[in-house]
């Protein structure tokens, strides 16, 4: 599971609450958001997804349906397994 820049863009950019269960996720993102908001740039964007994707790797088992929820979310149905 991994996402590129562009669905981390888009990720950080939704409007509104994202419609994460898992709270490890979810408070992950409301804290990476918050610091692309603060910081809106393609480095943010960057550390952001690395960062995401270190969490979706090491918590995989447990975060396939948030995974396929954000993918959703993107609206540009590419998944990019590893």
């Amino acid at each position: 599971m991994e996402l590129s820049d562009e669905q981390t863009r888009k990720l950080l950019e939704y409007p509104g609450r994202l419609p994460i269960r898992q709270l490890g996720l979810n408070m992950s993102l409301t804290r990476l958001r918050q610091a692309y908001r603060a910081n809106p740039t393609a480095v943010t964007i960057s550390q952001c997804r690395a960062a995401l994707n270190q969490l979706l790797q090491t918590y995989a088992g447990i975060m396939r349906d948030d995974y396929d929820r954000m993918l959703d979310l993107c609206g540009d149905g590419h998944r990019n397994e590893i």
